[in-house]
């Protein structure tokens, strides 16, 4: 039986009742073309999938970069905040200096609260990412396996029966290309009289 559906582009020459095939000898060639096709779609995934990972990732990073950055400037941040809260009470610097500072703290933490969020949804989507890659992968070697069974070959040695492939015709994969009898194991049945087995 063909190992995938389609139709029929070639049979061996040998694809006839009572031939005899060796091992290895095409029997019958399903269309390439739809698998070939198949087979550079799920290659086209792949590239897609590890560009938008590459994407993730370099958001990542920048993000990450961005955390370090917005936590150095917390701490000027709250330098100024105490320093205008000094002032404040030493008499010299206005309450509303004061207020300013605590804003421009305050803002820095929000930022860096969201720039943690972010981080996370980027994780959590690189980690999408990388499964959609890995199942990219797997439908790649499946796509490729499915191109090489659209070549039929003898499995062994041996005689052709009910031969059923023909250029041109679309089969199936419950369609019988042929039945195949192992040369090496063939038995032969016959009777004797009693006198000649004797």
């Amino acid at each position: 039986r063909p190992l995938v559906s389609g139709r029929v582009t070639a049979v061996g020459p040998n694809l006839k009742e009572g031939a005899v095939v060796k091992q290895g000898e095409l029997l019958a060639q399903i269309d390439k073309f739809e698998y070939k096709s198949i087979l550079n779609e799920r290659k086209a995934e792949l590239t897609e999938s590890q560009a938008l990972l590459a994407e993730t990732n370099a958001k990542l990073n920048g993000e990450r970069a961005q955390i370090k950055n917005t936590k150095n400037q917390i701490i000027l941040r709250k330098r100024n905040y105490q320093r205008r809260v000094n002032l404040r009470k030493r008499g010299s610097g206005t309450e509303k200096s004061v207020d300013d500072a605590e804003l421009l703290l305050n803002e820095a933490k929000l930022l860096l609260t969201q720039r943690r969020q972010e981080v996370a949804r980027l994780e959590a989507k690189a980690t999408q990412q990388l499964a959609r890659r890995d199942r990219a992968k797997v439908a790649i070697s499946r796509a490729e396996r499915n191109l090489l069974d659209t070549t039929l070959v003898a499995p062994f040695k041996g005689f052709l029966l009910d031969t059923e492939a023909a250029v041109g015709r679309n089969m199936s994969t419950s369609d019988a290309v042929a039945r195949i009898i192992d040369a090496g194991s063939l038995e032969a049945k016959f009777e004797l009289s009693d006198r000649d087995y004797g």
